[in-house]
């Protein structure tokens, strides 16, 4: 028993817990309708292997129980992500092969402090750790174009009033 959460798990809460997760109910909702937290809950269902269900995606999962899969449903998805500018990713005005291939493959001990340690290989390619070792501004620890690639800058988020 938990000091801080004295709730324990008899097997009508566990039941509970389980038709609702499988009407699409988050963790939350179970949590409150159970007495206990939400941390409790999603410990216990990852526990038990289960996965939460959102309401949208409950009536996804009975759409496709429902209906065979179908792959040119696939392909639109694709294409109206394809035109929608959330989905676009800025196309670099030199490909990232052609770019590294000139990098200067650094051990990070030999990068100064002013180059790149943007890693270009590492033991999971079959090699050891290097490091493009172009120069930088300053402040920056990755030259410009892999700055490009890593960061993505602060979206502005409008928050509504409930």
């Amino acid at each position: 028993m938990n000091i801080h959460n004295p709730f324990q798990w008899s097997d009508e809460a566990v039941a509970r817990m389980t038709s609702m997760a499988l009407d699409g109910q988050s963790g939350s909702v179970i949590a409150r309708e159970l007495g206990t937290t939400r941390s409790a809950v999603l410990g216990k269902m990852f526990r038990l292997n289960m996965k939460t269900a959102s309401k949208t995606s409950a009536s996804l999962v009975g759409k496709i129980t429902k209906h065979t899969f179908n792959s040119t449903n696939l392909a639109v998805k694709k294409a109206s992500r394809a035109l929608d500018p959330m989905f676009e990713a800025p196309k670099p005005a030199i490909t990232t092969k052609e770019y590294e291939a000139d990098c200067l493959r650094l051990s990070i001990l030999k990068c100064g402090a002013r180059q790149c340690r943007y890693e270009v290989d590492s033991p999971a390619q079959g090699g050891e750790y290097r490091f493009c070792g172009r120069e930088t501004t300053d402040g920056q620890s990755w030259c410009a174009h892999h700055h490009a690639r890593v960061y993505q800058p602060r979206q502005n988020i409008r928050r509504v009033a409930v």
